[in-house]
């Protein structure tokens, strides 16, 4: 079971983002494409870079990775 699943605080530990989260990132991206971002910026660890990823692709954006945001 994955640590959100499990209610686990996962803090900076790396673990990717499950099938459910990338299901629930799409709509959101859907709906934020239309919101005016202009840029997209993550952290750098593997589940949020991912959701990040997929967010950038709905607004056209190239994400940047930044390790100061753990």
């Amino acid at each position: 079971m994955r640590w959100n699943a499990a209610r686990r605080i996962q803090g900076q530990s790396d673990s990717p983002l499950t099938a459910k989260g990338e299901h629930q990132a799409h709509p959101v991206a859907r709906r934020v494409s239309t919101e005016g971002i202009t840029h997209v910026i993550t952290r750098d660890l593997g589940r949020t870079r991912h959701t990040a990823q997929i967010i950038g692709t709905a607004c056209g954006y190239t994400v940047i990775n930044d390790q100061r945001l753990r």
